[in-house]
């Protein structure tokens, strides 16, 4: 299935936060899923964020 990740979904999952539910883990983990992320409305957050309250993994593989 396509899933079009929220931004804060897509920053809790990365940052590995207990509000993501377990449901919704299952499904990004899962290999079959095509998971998308809008580019620019995550550019738009991170423009309205002090950097340094962004906390992200230098690298994340799909």
């Amino acid at each position: 299935m396509k899933f079009l990740l929220d931004t804060h979904t897509f920053l809790w999952w990365i940052t590995d936060d207990f509000r993501l539910s377990l449901r919704v883990r299952e499904i990004i983990s899962r290999g079959e899923n095509k998971l998308f992320l809008s580019a620019t409305r995550t550019s738009t957050n991170l423009t309205h964020t002090p950097l340094n309250s962004v906390i992200a993994p230098s690298l994340i593989v799909w």
